[in-house]
């Protein structure tokens, strides 16, 4: 199958357009007349169960872990503290000490998921299904499903939805590979050749806490 020069545009558009940043982190865990701080991890020191946190607000602030600490991520890739790596974002609940340390009650990762790539043609919508069939350049049909999540854009905005998509149009798709090995689809950008061919569209967003559905 011949792809154009518009297939290359919507790849550039959405490369530039998928930043994934932010850390979000539940009031919940915020426990009574604690601390709550959230950053990126850093001079992690896993045999004192200490690591530096970078944060944008206060700077670097030291949090220590005890036996008592919990653990989690939407994922659940991390349910220790040996899980825990240097440059990972996340979110801490407990108790100040009198040093500007903090003693952690609970401790929240987000794992930053694999963001794949793939760009071809539409060959079937399933809106009732929150799905479509996608044919990439090498010839491989890909089904991916949609979330409540998942963004769309084109170049003239006309498409807002799975709804909207047409056979035949290009697409060029982020998604993830869910634990179940299925595809989601975090961003669509799709459009009839023609109409890519005659304009360069901008997409403009930040994704925040991937949930694959």
């Amino acid at each position: 199958m011949m792809f154009t020069k518009s297939i290359r545009i919507l790849l550039l558009v959405l490369s530039l357009s998928l930043v994934t940043t932010g850390v979000a982190f539940a009031e919940s865990e915020d426990p009574p007349g604690g601390a709550r701080c959230a950053g990126v991890i850093a001079d992690l020191d896993l045999p004192g169960k200490t690591f530096l946190l970078r944060t944008p607000r206060s700077g670097e602030i030291r949090v220590h872990v005890t036996g008592a600490t919990t653990f989690r991520s939407p994922g659940g890739e991390v349910e220790l503290f040996e899980d825990l790596k240097e440059g990972m974002r996340v979110a801490v609940a407990g108790k100040p000490r009198g040093d500007g340390a903090v003693i952690a009650e609970a401790i929240v990762a987000f794992v930053r998921p694999d963001l794949l790539t793939f760009r071809g043609v539409v060959q079937a919508v399933e809106p009732t299904q929150n799905a479509f069939t996608l044919e990439t350049a090498q010839g491989e049909v890909l089904r991916l499903k949609v979330v409540e999540r998942t963004r769309f854009r084109s170049p003239n905005g006309e498409i807002q939805g799975l709804e909207d998509m047409e056979l035949s149009m290009a697409a060029l798709v982020a998604a993830v590979r869910t634990p179940e090995d299925k595809l989601t689809a975090v961003a669509v950008a799709v459009g009839w050749p023609d109409d890519l061919r005659d304009r360069v569209f901008r997409a403009q967003g930040t994704i925040t806490n991937v949930i694959p559905g």
